[in-house]
């Protein structure tokens, strides 16, 4: 068998605590034995820790050069390239030809919520990644949608720490951010108090009000992206 372990956050488990987390998540290579394969990534430490203990063999999927695979290919969806790194690695365990990859990677589109393309409407591109419950996935939106123009960010807090998300939005000059839910107002305090930034922010609970002000902020020819960073469970009523 093949096990192959993503990514792990503190944040977003529902276990009693963050270890009973990860003990469930180790039960992926467990049992598996010498002639089992563990793929993992390995900028995670404790994944990196979990791969010197299994009795299968072991490759961390970041040494798979997948942007050389892909820097000709214009792929027709959004997406954080370690999911595709992580594809190519298994699909190299499978003998599937580099071509073959190729030709099917681009017919893949990605699941509802995640880094969605919803269309373009007068010329502003809109992007619903409202699957996004972490920060670090908010900074992984960006890589994928260089040409942000306006931000609509927040949701329920369970112990983000936003600083890391409100130095890299220092750095990338957004011109309009809209904080929504707890940690909305939770990244605007971090901004306002420990980087001097360009941005114009605007606070509100309402999605409705969220989305007019970024159709009617947007430049053309730029992306609205709505990416959370957080669950958003506060801001409806079920």
């Amino acid at each position: 068998t093949i096990a192959c372990f993503l990514n792990i956050y503190e944040e977003t488990h529902n276990h009693d605590s963050f270890d009973e987390y990860f003990q469930a998540k180790t039960n992926i290579t467990t049992h598996q034995s010498s002639s089992d394969v563990f793929l993992y990534n390995g900028s995670f430490s404790l994944i990196a820790e979990l791969a010197t203990q299994t009795h299968a063999q072991t490759q961390d999927f970041q040494a798979f050069d997948i942007e050389s695979i892909l820097k000709d290919v214009e792929l027709p969806f959004a997406t954080h390239m370690d999911n595709i790194r992580a594809v190519w690695a298994l699909c190299s365990y499978f003998n599937v030809s580099q071509e073959d990859f190729v030709t099917h990677i681009q017919t893949y589109r990605p699941l509802q919520y995640r880094l969605e393309n919803i269309g373009t409407h007068d010329g502003i591109d809109f992007y619903n990644d409202s699957a996004s419950i972490h920060p670090s996935s908010t900074l992984f939106a960006f890589q994928t949608i260089p040409h942000v123009d306006t931000l609509i960010v927040g949701g329920d807090d369970r112990g983000y720490d936003m600083h890391e998300l409100a130095e890299d939005l220092s750095t990338r000059h957004i011109p309009h951010i809209v904080c929504m839910g707890e940690t909305g107002r939770m990244l605007l305090d971090v901004c306002s108090k420990e980087y001097q930034m360009k941005s114009k922010f605007f606070q509100t609970d309402s999605l409705l009000d969220a989305v007019e002000y970024a159709y009617t902020h947007a430049r053309r020819g730029s992306a609205c992206l709505l990416s959370s960073g957080a669950p958003s469970y506060g801001l409806f009523e079920n």
